[in-house]
């Protein structure tokens, strides 16, 4: 027989062994009915899965901690994508600033190296800040003439994580805070491929004050975050950092291991490490038990780490023991070096600024 109906089951394809057994109930099957239902279906997980952002209660006139703590860390790791992406394309566009003044020629970083890691992490923060919180003060280290914003998507506004550690909002005057942004820290590893050193920082300021800040590792996919008087996600692990320890850069790492010598001893312990971020982190990590820098820095490659180190009860100054001004008309350079830590600030504030005759 060649009609399908009377065919063994065995010999049909799935439909029509379903439509064989509804057929004596009068319910027919579409092909059609069925490519639609499955799409649906689709669609409809993708909407439970991947829910809308939810409008900002931001508004030109008053800006809330939490939603900008939420985007912040949102474009700090739309940022980190793209940082990841150019790193594993066969060319990051590396190319050079010119040198820096504070670096011996013959140095780890005497270079100012500029990828196109750097233009498009910034270009993905920067005009996410300036399309969603147009009053706010942005300062990043790159530049874009004219930004593109049209193609610039909207925060989430869904971070779970904040939700549950921020118990409680402030809404403060946008034109008194500003936001630094550092869309690649460690630019001179980032070239060498020594990607764990790598991070897109945001931080925000009220007034001249560093009251937020985000350091997010791309490579790993963490973030790590902290709102001063209100809570972060870091874990303090710093009591495993060995005694009389500092973490520096590996381009002044040998001037401040005499003078850490000098100031606590011959048996300290010098930690050379790229990337501010990095090392700001590190302080929780019981990596060292302070973070030293000698020579002159940006103000985006501290104010993160300033912070973070704040909303646990640690600091960071001028070796001095002055503070740093991160106002958004004060000079993006900060001279006078820089000492901070987490349990230890006030002996190594002292060690070292007799060191440095400060």
């Amino acid at each position: 027989m060649s009609d399908t109906k009377y065919a063994p089951l065995g010999k049909l394809s799935a439909l029509q062994k379903l439509q064989v057994r509804l057929g004596n109930t009068g319910v027919r099957i579409s092909p059609l009915g069925l490519l639609v239902g499955f799409f649906s279906m689709i669609a409809l997980c993708y909407y439970i899965l991947i829910p809308a952002p939810v409008p900002l209660t931001s508004t030109a006139t008053q800006v809330s901690m939490k939603e900008l703590i939420k985007a912040s860390i949102e474009f700090a790791e739309r940022g980190g994508k793209i940082l990841v992406d150019i790193r594993n394309s066969p060319d990051i566009g590396q190319a050079s600033k010119g040198t820096h003044d504070d670096v011996a020629a013959d140095d780890i970083g005497a270079d100012d190296p500029v990828t196109n890691g750097d233009k498009e992490s910034h270009k993905a923060m920067t005009f996410g800040f300036t399309k969603y919180f147009p009053t706010v003060h942005v300062v990043s280290e790159e530049h874009t003439a004219s930004p593109d914003l049209d193609a610039v998507p909207a925060p989430s506004n869904r971070n779970r994580e904040v939700d549950r550690i921020l118990t409680s909002d402030e809404y403060l005057n946008p034109d008194r805070i500003t936001v630094w942004i550092d869309p690649l820290d460690a630019t001179q590893e980032y070239t060498e491929d020594l990607r764990q050193y790598v991070t897109t920082m945001v931080c925000i300021v009220y007034d001249d004050k560093p009251i937020a800040g985000i350091i997010h590792k791309p490579f790993e996919k963490s973030t790590s975050w902290a709102w001063v008087g209100h809570g972060g996600n870091l874990v303090d692990n710093s009591s495993a950092a060995p005694k009389n320890s500092v973490i520096v850069s590996r381009s002044h790492a040998g001037g401040v291991k005499e003078a850490a010598k000098k100031s606590l001893g011959e048996d300290v312990t010098v930690v050379p490490a790229g990337g501010a971020g990095y090392k700001a982190v590190s302080l929780f990590d019981g990596v060292a038990e302070a973070y030293i820098h000698t020579t002159l820095i940006k103000k985006w490659d501290l104010c993160p780490g300033h912070a973070i180190l704040k909303a646990y009860e640690g600091n960071m100054s001028h070796l001095d023991g002055t503070e740093i001004n991160y106002k958004y008309d004060s000079d993006t350079k900060s001279e006078g070096g820089m000492v901070s830590s987490l349990n230890h600030y006030q002996e190594m504030q002292a060690a070292f600024k007799d060191a440095y005759n400060v």
